[in-house]
């Protein structure tokens, strides 16, 4: 049975037509094909191009949603400097996700949202 989430399977292929051919595209796709492959227990973001590319952090919600378990390693990338991800993670902690820190970030689900969250 395919996981719902906001009305949208995540489980159906969905084709993009018409992206652009620019590097950061293909990093993402690369990503996120490589974190599918790794494990079925949970979204593994813990490779070297997770490192280097600070977008690698937009793939979080997804895995959640997936496995309900996703390991960062971190991103990077940013060429205006170190960036804290607070925002980031105390957002997804109201939205009942619980993170602990070892070897990498851990995400993984283990509430229902106290409140809808939007970042901007």
């Amino acid at each position: 049975m395919p996981i719902v989430a906001a009305n949208y399977c995540i489980d159906n292929v969905v084709k993009l037509i018409n992206k652009p051919n620019i590097k950061d595209i293909v990093s993402m796709e690369n990503l996120a094909n490589d974190a599918l492959s790794k494990s079925t227990d949970y979204f593994d973001l813990t490779d070297d191009l997770a490192k280097k590319f600070r977008a690698s952090i937009l793939l979080i919600p997804f895995g959640l949603i997936k496995y309900g378990k996703v390991k960062f390693v971190g991103s990077g990338g940013c060429n205006i400097g170190k960036r804290p991800l607070d925002t980031f993670d105390d957002a997804l902690k109201q939205a009942g996700v619980q993170l602990t820190q070892d070897e990498f970030k851990t995400y993984e689900v283990i509430g229902k949202p106290k409140k809808n969250i939007m970042l901007q």
